[in-house]
């Protein structure tokens, strides 16, 4: 059975790098022949060929056309992993969702499917820059009214 899918961010932006792993196990009792696990490579990524390891090691295999095993044991498991580059084509497809599949050549055996992860294509940020206004002349402070004159001093008696 495909291990879930899971994400650690929900939105992506175009020029991201998306990690992507599955994990084939053999939950019965026989041998499994001839599995094939793929990552479901949807339109908007791009495949980071030098990313890709099956069972920890670097391949040249593509993850999305299907990584070939010879055999699974009973409750023996191998592992896809995979980076992926957001394509700026991306943000026109709005989201992108990843599901991973095995099947195996093994009679009565039917193609398994993992959980779906969808992924918001959120478009990049559109910076500007205008140049600031000019500053405003500071005003000059109000005119000091002229002092009083003194008042009369009183005669004494």
């Amino acid at each position: 059975n495909p291990q879930d899918a899971y994400a650690q961010a929900m939105s992506i932006r175009p020029g991201d790098q998306m990690q992507a792993a599955l994990t084939v196990r053999n939950a019965g009792t026989g041998r499994a022949t001839n599995v094939l696990a793929s990552l479901g490579c949807p339109a908007g990524l791009t495949l980071t060929q030098s990313s890709v390891k099956i069972n920890g090691n670097s391949s040249t295999l593509n993850p999305c056309s299907g990584v070939p095993f010879m055999d699974l044991l009973p409750g023996g498991a191998h592992t896809v992993e995979a980076a992926f580059i957001v394509e700026p084509s991306a943000v026109g497809i709005g989201a992108l969702s990843l599901r991973a599949s095995a099947t195996s050549a093994e009679t009565g055996t039917t193609p398994v499917n993992s959980n779906a992860i969808s992924f918001s294509v959120v478009p990049p940020a559109a910076l500007e820059v205008k140049p600031a206004p000019p500053p405003k002349p500071e005003a000059s402070p109000a005119p000091k009214p002229p002092p009083k004159p003194p008042l009369p001093k009183a005669d004494r008696c």
